[in-house]
């Protein structure tokens, strides 16, 4: 598993939790759309993503949001899911706050998160995720515990992957033909 520098309570240390711009799917998860089972969470998500701890402050969290593009980040205390903050959370706290930067991130975050389980259909997560109006569902267990993140860019790859499968086919069979 990947590392990658993270601040915790105001220090950098090297974290186990990395996170992939434009994941990749599994080739599977192509596969799995041409059979009668439908494709699930599991095999679409973001595995490793990064995280903010409930003890971060918002300060830090701002830092990650200008500096390395995320829109969004789970927050965890432990392994289990306190909520979901955006770039937009933290620009609307410290409206009201202005002097908000060490408060910890739970403070600010989105309260209740929406979340989906790993064994739930895409095509379920795809319909929370319109419904909803949002661009991240994390990704949990039965106990709660953050297993990854499902984003709008882990569908656009899954999207690029089915029309790169379904272009191939075509080509083979005008080839063919």
């Amino acid at each position: 598993m990947a590392s990658r520098i993270a601040l915790v309570n105001g220090k950098r240390r090297r974290r186990a939790w990395s996170r992939s711009k434009f994941p990749v799917p599994a080739a599977d998860s192509v596969d799995a759309m041409a059979s009668a089972r439908p494709l699930l969470v599991c095999e679409v998500m973001t595995t490793t993503p990064t995280v903010l701890h409930a003890t971060h402050s918002v300060g830090a969290a701002r830092h990650l949001f200008d500096t390395e593009g995320y829109d969004h980040l789970p927050v965890i205390r432990g392994r289990k899911l306190v909520g979901i903050l955006s770039a937009r959370d933290v620009r609307e706290f410290l409206a009201r706050e202005p002097d908000g930067l060490d408060r910890r991130v739970g403070f600010a975050v989105s309260r209740p998160p929406v979340v989906v389980r790993r064994d739930a259909p895409v095509a379920e997560a795809v319909r929370l995720l319109t419904d909803e109006g949002i661009h991240c569902l994390p990704v949990i267990d039965q106990a709660g515990d953050l297993l990854g993140v499902l984003t709008i860019a882990d569908l656009l790859s899954l999207l690029a992957r089915v029309l790169d499968t379904l272009e191939g086919d075509a080509a083979l069979r005008r080839s063919k033909g």
